[in-house]
């Protein structure tokens, strides 16, 4: 008995996006007190002021 191509299809193992390798845990598991130090850190760094960059090149105007 010979299976159909239809048959020999739903034999087939479905994907599951692996390719191989186990996938890695997300990382979700940060705390609500984690998850507001970086916040706080993020807004920090992003509030200092910082340098202007300034025209080094010897023809600028």
């Amino acid at each position: 008995m010979t299976a159909t191509d239809l048959e020999r299809l739903l034999a087939e193992a479905l994907p599951d996006g692996s390719f191989g390798g186990a996938r890695p845990a997300p990382v979700t598991d940060l705390t609500v007190r984690q998850q507001a130090a970086n916040r706080a850190a993020l807004e920090a760094a992003l509030a200092r002021p910082r340098r202007r960059r300034t025209d080094t090149r010897k023809d600028a105007a």
